[in-house]
């Protein structure tokens, strides 16, 4: 007989349970991005989304992303393994918003509770972060930032995005900024090229005023670049990311920022950056590139990029009377020049909370628009036939009515066409 070999019993693949893994559950509550309610609601979507697969973590984060509790920046950091970075100091980043070199600029959010979400409105912010920092020089800039805090809150300039808050933690330093409205001068130079040289000249006043104003109160700005200027389509402008990069630096002063201003105008007026063959040699003479700059505007930034900081002017005051204040005409002349340049047309700013309004808003009334031109499409051909075969009948009936009826020459030759087997009768003509 033969033996036959006893197998063991296959135990019942268990199926994948309908909630997503302990990791990716526990990322989401500590970074308030998705309760166990909100999971609950998107099981379906993510089962949709699943087919016949089973449901991996990426498929609750595409499932969650499509449900608008992430955003495509979250949804792609969480994929990547990089989730715990979307929370820096008491702030969630929401999206990417410029590359500032040594540090980013991110839109984000106060972490917080779904309860305490429900009773104050979620305000964005704009939080620069710059990480692989030694962790002793963050935490100097960090204490550098919150004594920059105290003084610019005796500023009220709208040209001044109002610093909030700084932090470091680990090799990771940040500083929370009100949001700059409007766009990067950078985006402008680089779709556009060089701006005008009476616009440049009012963004330059509205830069000295501002500046000065900061002078004043004991305080630098030391991020001035085309990055760090934003223009808005009113005719304003800001200086973003104030005191950023000067609290890495024990030594930055006014003449490190009144060089950069000069950079910058100088670039704003060529549509390049200044290249010199030596770091003896100075800026060249703008005139060589833009002949019709302002001869003050010229003087201020042959004056600014002297390589000797002693041959710069003392304060920005004095560049401020050199130049003159910012005027009314040329601010609209500016708000002009970006309007028509065929940009993309730029919203005023509106709150978070407003704007999540609009949008959740906006979805059924879009949906009942879509249902309205699809009934509409299936309707017209409907009746447009309809109406054809009306006008013909009464095309008919018209012609009918008005018809007289024919009586025929020859009754036999009418009987003959009738039925043919009786033949055709001979005619005369045909005899003869």
């Amino acid at each position: 007989m033969l033996a036959t070999a006893i197998l063991p019993e296959r135990s019942p693949q268990l199926p994948m349970p309908d909630i997503p893994s302990s990791e990716l559950g526990e990322l989401l509550n500590r970074l308030h991005l998705a309760t166990p309610n909100q999971l609950r609601a998107v099981t379906r979507r993510a089962r949709r989304l699943a087919g016949e697969l089973p449901l991996f973590d990426s498929v609750w984060i595409d499932a969650l992303g499509q449900a608008r509790l992430l955003t495509p920046y979250q949804a792609a950091q969480i994929n990547a393994g990089r989730g715990e970075q979307l929370l820096v100091g008491p702030y969630v980043i929401r999206r990417l918003i410029q590359r500032l070199g040594s540090a980013d600029c991110f839109l984000a959010i106060q972490a917080v509770s779904e309860e305490r979400k429900s009773k104050k409105r979620e305000q964005p912010i704009h939080l620069v972060v710059a990480r692989g920092v030694d962790p002793a020089e963050a935490d100097r800039a960090a204490s550098r930032l919150h004594l920059a805090i105290e003084r610019l809150a005796s500023i009220d300039s709208e040209h001044l995005p109002r610093l909030q808050a700084a932090g470091a933690a680990a090799d990771t330093f940040w500083a929370a900024y009100q949001p700059a409205t409007g766009f990067p001068a950078i985006e402008w130079i680089s779709c556009h090229g060089r701006l005008l040289p009476a616009v440049v000249l009012d963004i330059a006043r509205q830069m000295t005023s501002a500046l000065a104003a900061l002078e004043i109160a004991g305080t630098l700005h030391g991020s001035i670049s085309a990055e760090s200027l934003w223009l808005h389509e009113s005719g304003s402008i800001q200086l973003a990311h104030c005191g950023f990069k000067a609290a890495f630096s024990a030594n930055h002063s006014s003449a490190h920022d009144l060089f950069a201003c000069g950079r910058l105008w100088w670039h704003l007026l060529t549509g390049r950056l200044p290249i010199t063959a030596g770091n003896n040699q100075s800026v060249p003479n703008v005139r060589q590139l833009a002949p019709e700059v302002d001869p003050s505007l010229a003087r201020a930034i042959d004056l600014c990029t002297r390589q000797d900081p002693s041959e710069r002017p003392k304060s920005f005051g004095a560049v401020r009377e050199m130049l003159g204040l910012p005027t009314a005409a040329a601010s609209r002349l500016l708000a002009a020049h970006l309007l028509k340049s065929g940009r993309r047309t730029i919203h005023p700013n509106l709150s978070w909370y407003l704007q999540k309004a609009l949008r959740h808003s906006a979805q059924p009334l879009l949906a009942t628009a879509a249902c309205a031109a699809l009934l509409l499409v299936a309707v017209l051909p409907l009746r447009h036939s309809h109406r054809s075969v009306q006008s013909a009948a009464a095309s008919t009936n018209t012609v009918d009515l008005h018809r007289q009826p024919e009586t025929p020459r020859d009754p036999q030759n009418k009987v003959a066409l009738e039925n043919p087997a009786l033949g055709k009768r001979p005619t005369a003509l045909s005899a003869w």
